[in-house]
């Protein structure tokens, strides 16, 4: 399997689909995996170049001991940028990987032709979880039966596979222990209102309007503070867009990259 080693010495696993054309990044969102990407890269145009990464303490990166902020979580895709030699690039982050790419935007301008930020979790702090709510999911940790019927009609409005729910459940139980709570923590503590005025690239937010975890209200709230910035809200759709709308989705990113994002040659 691909590995990159971040600078503070992590193993991040990838994979790439080769191609000629377009390069696009993808970041999963919390206690996800780069498999969440699974229905997406087959429909993205074939001569794309596709590359899925794990985040830290997810799938088959390394679990480091520390580091489970948004900051280094920009930084570690910075590392992998580098590492690949990646030209300017497309990101898409998913759910907590949009807020990773709306910190890796603003940190990061000259690498990107644009950034896709999907259902992304709030770019001014997630609220803090009532504990009901925690103990809950602490409780079912591990029943793959109970925590694939908590996912259905949680994440999403239209109903997913039995595959699908199974892979988001073996995902989330595949995390670190710094992923599952210092990630929590981080969405908590992210502040980037006050940044987004500044964002460079050419960015798209992407909403369902039936998505319990990310309201979208919320999404449109870090919409207009971004100057520019697009904007599609999907009806009967929740958390999972990529999954829910599979071609629609794969579509507008096709349609994003194609006619919004910078030309290559317009990046210093």
């Amino acid at each position: 399997m691909p590995y990159v080693m971040t600078s503070d010495g992590t193993r991040l696993h990838y994979e790439e689909r080769g191609g000629s054309g377009d390069v696009v990044v993808l970041v999963h969102g919390y206690t996800g995996a780069l498999s969440d990407w699974d229905e997406t890269v087959p429909r993205l145009p074939a001569d794309w170049r596709v590359i899925q990464v794990d985040l830290r303490g997810a799938g088959q990166s390394d679990h480091a001991p520390g580091g489970y902020t948004i900051p280094q979580y920009a930084r570690d895709l910075h590392d992998l940028v580098r590492e690949l030699k990646l030209p300017p690039f497309v990101l898409v982050g998913h759910s907590m990987g949009g807020a990773i790419s709306a910190q890796y935007a603003l940190d990061y301008p000259e690498t990107l032709r644009g950034v896709l930020l999907l259902a992304p979790a709030p770019l001014n702090g997630l609220p803090p979880l009532p504990p009901e709510m925690i103990a809950e999911a602490q409780a079912i940790r591990g029943d793959i039966e109970k925590m694939k019927a908590r996912l259905r009609g949680w994440v999403s409005a239209r109903p997913l596979s039995e595959t699908q729910l199974e892979r988001m459940v073996r995902n989330d139980l595949a995390v670190s222990e710094g992923h599952l709570y210092g990630s929590l923590q981080a969405m908590i503590a992210l502040r980037l209102y006050d940044r987004l005025p500044a964002l460079q690239p050419p960015a798209l937010y992407v909403a369902g309007d039936r998505d319990n975890l990310v309201p979208v209200r919320t999404v449109l709230e870090a919409f207009l503070r971004t100057p520019g910035a697009y904007l599609q809200v999907y009806t009967r759709v929740g958390h999972m867009v990529q999954l829910e709308v599979p071609d629609e989705f794969a579509a507008l990113l096709a349609d994003f990259v194609r006619d919004v994002v910078r030309p290559v040659g317009a990046i210093a």
